[in-house]
């Protein structure tokens, strides 16, 4: 029996060699790229933290619990902003500046950093360390956070957003003229206006004793007066009444003893109508006190009417408190800085 050649051989594998390369009907055929519905793939960890250019801004947050020997912390990349609003309204006269840190992840998307994915947190820009972080591990970082002009973009952007999206809503007392402070509650800012009412009520009633001291002045000596009066019309009551006495004895002792009496009668006379004019003059200086006594009890209850007109006027609790709402113009925003930040949250 012949033997084949190796050209023949050749001839016979060559097909089964292509049936073996060409997949079955049932088989699917693995893609050689991601298909784009696909999410992306979770970054890598990796132990050290990756070299960021020295024009590259960097912070690190410090960790909110201890690191754990068995599983480090793995801190992930953000962008981080900072700015100061200046909130104003001509017509409250309201003018008040608000410290804002804003983060947003940065991605290798198109666009790898969305200002609308910012979220605010507990943070202040003290809290913010530019040493490492220990026993920990760092995720990938995207190279978009690597060019520092990129960051100058994410800077106009988050003035752009923070105008968009700033405002501020405050409570304010026309009746005291006085606006809440940002971020004060409702409660509390009626307290404080409390105090502030309190506070002007003191000075607006010290205004009224002012405006009633010279009315008091005047009624007080008029009071005065009379007073002297009355004790003095009683003095000459008291030594008429002893004038008389001794007039009517003097009278009655020389009828008695049987000298004339005529001209003691008449003295007599004098002094009992006297002492009826006096008596007269009394009462009327007695009226003329109580009269004034009654007009200065009048001056302190119209006084007391208007403190507690006061009282009304400056009631916080029952005031209706008007809502305002601000919000920044461009020149009122001014961004910080814009920088990478790690952080474990």
């Amino acid at each position: 029996m012949n033997s084949l050649t190796r050209e023949q051989i050749k001839i016979l594998v060559e097909p089964l060699k292509k049936q073996q390369k060409s997949p079955s009907p049932t088989q699917s055929v693995t893609p050689s790229f991601a298909s784009p519905s696909m999410s992306p793939p979770p970054s890598k960890e990796i132990t050290q933290i990756p070299a960021v250019p020295p024009d590259v801004p960097q912070y690190f947050i410090p960790p909110t619990q201890s690191p754990s020997t068995t599983q480090p912390l793995v801190y992930r990349p953000y962008i981080i902003g900072a700015a100061q609003v200046r909130f104003t309204n001509a017509k409250t006269k309201i003018d008040q500046t608000r410290d804002v840190l804003f983060l947003t992840p940065v991605m290798d998307d198109p666009i790898p950093v969305t200002w609308e994915n910012a979220k605010q947190p507990p943070l202040k820009i003290s809290d913010l360390q530019k040493t490492l972080v220990g026993n920990v591990s760092y995720a990938e970082l995207p190279f978009a956070a690597l060019k520092a002009k990129n960051y100058a973009i994410w800077e106009k952007d988050f003035a752009d957003w923070l105008f968009k999206t700033q405002k501020l809503e405050l409570l304010n007392s026309q009746q005291l003229n006085v606006s809440s402070m940002a971020g004060e509650s409702e409660r509390d800012f009626r307290i404080k206006l409390q105090q502030i009412a309190r506070e002007k009520r003191d000075e607006q009633v010290n205004k009224l004793r002012e405006q009633y001291a010279s009315k008091y002045a005047k009624i007080d000596e008029r009071v005065r007066r009379a007073q002297i009066k009355v004790e003095e019309r009683d003095a000459q009551i008291k030594d008429q009444k002893y004038q008389t006495a001794i007039s009517l004895g003097t009278t009655l002792l020389g009828g008695f003893l049987g000298r004339k009496t005529l001209g003691g009668i008449s003295k007599t006379s004098r002094d009992m109508s006297r002492g009826m004019k006096k008596k007269r003059e009394s009462q009327y200086a007695k009226e003329d006190l109580q009269a004034l006594q009654e007009e200065k009890q009048r001056l302190e209850s119209q006084f007391q009417n208007d403190v507690a007109q006061l009282d009304t006027k400056t009631d916080p609790l029952t005031e209706n408190l008007e809502r305002i709402l601000i919000t920044p113009t461009k020149t009122n925003i001014l961004v910080r800085f814009i920088a990478l930040v790690w952080t474990s949250t």
